[in-house]
């Protein structure tokens, strides 16, 4: 199946028609009407039911309500015209619902940020998540509206349990002043797809710096750590390569884009064990806590695992547990000259300090 026609009058016709009817579906022949052709492509799914009214094509304003006989023969209506009564095919009045999943991925690549397997049920659902050189890794949630009368207030129902992150409505119409109130004390970025897409030159560049003003905001500055690299949508761990120093220097690579990282002594944080752990990772090629620490090393490592993510904001985990090691997913290397040193003083899974 074909990649849905973003450009142009038909995209924006989908998002708006999605806006007016909301996730109750839309019957075939009505896709085929506002869209044409490329109403396949779109990011929806069959929805295993009929629908009870269709547009009338010859005045889109006017509904034709769908009768089933007995018989099986399926008929559209207009009580105001009856002569237009007439018989269609169940592939005509096929519901057809929003795909969560394609629309996660579709408006990833237009709005610029990392999809996900959508999460959550009901009318508001994670999409993805978001990253930018200031900013930590924030969850994207997007709301799609039931086109019911309690639509009004679907998103503050949902939006009471939602944590800090970047909420999708389809159009800047619904970002009410109750919404929007409730969005600022929970440090909720509301945007709107239909007037972002308007504009895609600048709608990841609009959405980051957006979001790292709102950070700076409402962040500590003991909280927020830098990306040291501006990472792209399509960057995976497995492509990234990490050299570490005993000193505490680390140096990331991506493609073109390299910059290095110093993992500060810090009592309270317990940073020092971030350089022992990555290491012996480069020397054994995986890294398990200690019986006789257990405890600390697994908080050691919680630590370590949290900072990279947050220096290195590529989506997915960085480690991967095999019995009871952890192995990098990047490639990561030591110094040759160091190599020596650190094999004899921190043997894999050593009951050592």
């Amino acid at each position: 199946m074909r990649a849905f026609a973003w450009r142009g009058n038909i995209r924006m016709t989908f998002w708006r028609l999605l806006d007016e009817r909301g996730s109750n579906g839309f019957a075939a022949a009505d896709l085929h009407l506002h869209l044409g052709k490329d109403w396949e492509t779109a990011p929806l799914q069959k929805a295993r039911r009929m629908a009870e009214f269709i547009d009338d094509p010859l005045n889109p304003a006017s509904a034709l309500t769908v009768l089933e006989e007995r018989s099986g023969k399926i008929f559209v209506t207009s009580e105001s015209h009856p002569l237009r009564a007439r018989e269609v095919g169940p592939e005509e009045v096929e519901l057809w619902a929003p795909d969560w999943r394609k629309i996660s991925e579709q408006l990833s690549s237009a709005l610029g940020f990392f999809p996900c397997d959508p999460r959550g049920e009901g009318t508001t659902r994670q999409i993805g998540n978001i990253h930018s050189r200031k900013l930590a890794s924030r969850p994207v949630f997007l709301h799609i509206p039931t086109g019911g009368n309690a639509d009004c207030m679907s998103p503050l129902n949902e939006m009471a349990t939602m944590p800090s992150s970047v909420l999708f409505l389809l159009s800047q119409q619904r970002i009410t002043p109750a919404i929007h109130a409730l969005a600022h004390d929970r440090g909720i970025m509301l945007d709107s797809v239909i007037e972002r897409l308007a504009a895609p030159d600048s709608a990841s560049i609009q959405i980051r710096t957006r979001l790292s003003a709102r950070s700076h905001k409402s962040t500590t500055a003991r909280n927020l750590i830098d990306p040291i690299l501006d990472v792209q949508t399509d960057w995976r761990w497995q492509k990234l390569k990490i050299t570490i120093d005993p000193t505490g220097r680390m140096t990331a690579a991506y493609g073109k884009q390299r910059q290095s990282h110093t993992f500060t002594k810090a009592n309270k944080t317990g940073t020092c064990r971030h350089v022992e752990i990555l290491a012996t990772m480069a020397v054994h090629g995986a890294w398990q806590p200690s019986r006789k620490h257990y405890e600390a090393d697994k908080k050691a490592f919680k630590r370590l695992q949290t900072e990279l993510q947050a220096i290195l904001p590529l989506p997915g985990d960085p480690f991967r547990k095999e019995d009871a090691q952890f192995h990098p997913v990047f490639e990561l290397s030591l110094p040759k000259e160091h190599w020596r040193d650190w094999r004899e003083e921190n043997e894999l899974g050593s009951e050592e300090d």
